[in-house]
Formats: C-alpha cells, structure tokens, sequence
C-alpha cells in the first residue's frame, strides 16, 4: 500500500471517534448557516450525538445479537477483567473486521438521509436535521473507510453479515 494510504489508515484507526464527532460540529455549523437564530450549542450536541449514535450498533452486536462470536467474547473478556486499555486497542485495530453490524447498511443510510431531507426541507427542525446529517455522514465515512482498508465495501453494506472473515489481532 502507498505511504499516504498508509498513513490515512493509521490516523482514521487512531482518531476513528474523534473523526466522527468532528464530522457531527461540521454538520451543525452547515445548519447554522440556514438556521442562525439557533443555539450554537444545542446544534453542537446534536451533530456529536448524531454522529456518534450509530455505533451503538456495536454494544448491540456485542451484547444482543453477536454476543456469543468471538469478537464480542473478547470485548467482554476485556471489560470483565477491567483491562480498559486492552479493549481500546482490541476495538481500535479490529473494529473494522466486524461484519456483522445489522444497521451498517445501504437501508440504514438511505433511511437516515431520508429522515435528514425530511427534517431540513420540509420540516425545518434544524436540531433533528443536524441530528441525521451527522447520522448519514457517520455511514458515509464508514464507507470510505472500509474502501480504504479493504480495497472494497464490508458485505454488511449489502445485508451479507459475517460473511468477511479476518484474523483478529490480539492485544497482550
């Protein structure tokens, strides 16, 4: 791989979350622009919130629908034992080798993105418009991710899950 995707892949694994956050206050200051009577805050912390929200599929996939995979084994073997720092660097070198997240999808996307035209356009309720471009945003980097990573989209795009296996790398 090139040096500069080299190094694109290095900080998108480092600042994954953060990358994301910031994606959600570019998304309240583009609603600024057309709603500027509206608290800078409030919008802050929803573009944050909204971009952050969707990776609540991964607790679920951890904890309700992929608890007994070994990915999921591993996380909460790590939070069991309260090795915190362990299962940062577990989730931040494997996270991506999840494939079976059932809300990081084409559907998904599509929904969010209908939800933020809905709320902006016809709505015109800045704070839940906020809320679901960062939303749509958070799947879009998501997917360049993925295209950075692997040459190609992760199947649970396509509603194939766990069909991308990988070899987990393990922290001591």
């Amino acid at each position: 791989m090139s040096r500069i995707g080299t190094s694109l892949r290095r900080q998108s694994e480092n600042y994954h979350m953060i990358i994301h956050a910031l994606c959600g206050i570019v998304c309240a200051y583009i609603t600024l622009d057309y709603y500027p009577a509206i608290s800078h805050i409030r919008l802050n912390i929803m573009g944050v919130l909204g971009s952050l929200f969707p990776d609540v599929d991964h607790l679920m996939y951890w904890f309700w629908y992929g608890k007994r995979s070994e990915y999921s084994l591993i996380v909460k073997s790590f939070l069991r034992r309260r090795q915190f720092r362990n299962f940062y660097k577990f989730i931040k070198i494997n996270h991506k080798a999840l494939s079976g997240l059932y809300f990081h999808n084409f559907i998904s996307l599509f929904v969010a993105f209908l939800l933020f035209i809905y709320y902006g356009l016809f709505r015109g309720h800045p704070l839940l418009m906020v809320f679901f471009m960062s939303w749509s945003l958070h799947y879009i980097f998501d997917l360049c991710e993925d295209i950075l990573f692997f040459k190609r989209l992760n199947p649970n795009w396509y509603l194939r899950f766990n069909k991308f296996t990988r070899d987990f790398h393990y922290v001591d």
